[in-house]
């Protein structure tokens, strides 16, 4: 295409630069309403992921509390095993609480 000079070039030039009074009101509307939706549905979607993430921490909380009563009655069963063994001594609760405490401890 050549290029139009002279009242033909004006007249193109003032068509094409003006644009109709709605279109960029209509346009940026929908953008909103568009970004609107997306990040309602990204908090969505994080929401979800979030309650994933919680229940599963939920149930790891709960075995490891069960975990602790076990080791707290396997502890209890340790604690009057040695009682039995050492009882006949008059062994006191300190003595018989640093004796399990050097049992499971591995720095020597």
């Amino acid at each position: 295409f050549a290029p139009l000079r002279g009242p033909a070039a004006s007249l193109a030039s003032r068509f094409c630069a003006t644009a109709p009074a709605w279109a960029p009101m209509t346009r940026a509307y929908s953008l909103d309403k568009f970004k609107d939706k997306e990040a309602v549905e990204e908090r969505m979607y994080f929401n979800k992921e979030d309650e994933k993430l919680l229940r599963g921490l939920l149930s790891k909380m709960k075995a490891q509390a069960e975990v602790k009563d076990i080791d707290r009655s396997h502890a209890d069963k340790e604690r009057s095993a040695l009682v039995n063994i050492v009882g006949k001594y008059n062994v006191s609760n300190a003595d018989i609480e640093n004796l399990l405490d050097w049992r499971h401890r591995s720095d020597f």
